[in-house]
């Protein structure tokens, strides 16, 4: 292990929030840090397991992406979902490419008074499909090089949490106030659609998933 920079040498300034212990967000602190070409948490991340692994795309950021770590994407999400406010009341759909179409409930069951020994009514559910498309959502940050080594604990506590509040408003942004542009993804939202007299009923809701 780098005799300078440690998690022994490291400080926090603040409760712990995002991660479960000091020594994780030590992890992520250090990587964000070695990304940034700092020697030290360079050396202490390929010490400890933490590999630098570029992403296998073109065109990402103009020097190519980093994967992240699975422990600090695990932080973004559970951040993400405890922030939002969107996310919470809607159907979130895991999807293992950029389109699918997925079933949607357009009627219910429906309830009927009965007398004794009487025939029951018969109702039905209604269905039809609807196409979800995947949009990127990202966010991109510079930090200084300069970070002192006793940083690292609440770098890597801020930055994951920065991340997930980022994305979190992002959605609620969208599926309230969307108004199709560019700057929410293509995304009507709520709002949109209740203004909107074209539409008199929510069945009429595009669904749209976003994915980090």
């Amino acid at each position: 292990m780098n005799a300078i920079f440690s998690p022994a040498t490291a400080l926090r300034s603040a409760p712990l929030r995002g991660f479960r212990n000091e020594a994780k967000a030590f992890a992520a602190g250090a990587w964000f840090m070695a990304l940034n070409e700092h020697p030290g948490a360079a050396a202490w991340c390929k010490e400890n397991g933490i590999i630098l692994t570029r992403a296998q795309a073109e065109g990402v950021n103009s020097v190519g992406g980093f994967l992240v770590p699975d422990e600090i994407m695990r932080t973004v999400i559970a951040l993400r979902e405890l922030r939002g406010v969107f996310r919470a009341a809607a159907d979130v759909t895991p999807l293992t490419r950029d389109n699918a179409t997925v079933p949607r409930r357009t009627s219910g069951l429906t309830a009927y008074f009965s007398a004794e020994a009487a025939a029951l009514t018969e109702s039905q559910n209604a269905f039809d499909n609807v196409n979800l498309t995947t949009k990127k959502l990202t966010t991109f940050t510079r930090t200084s090089s300069e970070f002192d080594e006793d940083s690292a604990i609440d770098l890597g506590e801020w930055f994951p949490t920065e991340m997930a509040y980022a994305f979190a408003s992002k959605e609620d942004d969208c599926g309230f106030n969307g108004d199709g542009s560019s700057t929410y993804g293509g995304i009507r939202g709520l709002t949109q659609l209740f203004l909107d007299p074209r539409h008199s009923h929510l069945d009429a809701i595009p669904k749209t998933t976003l994915t980090l």
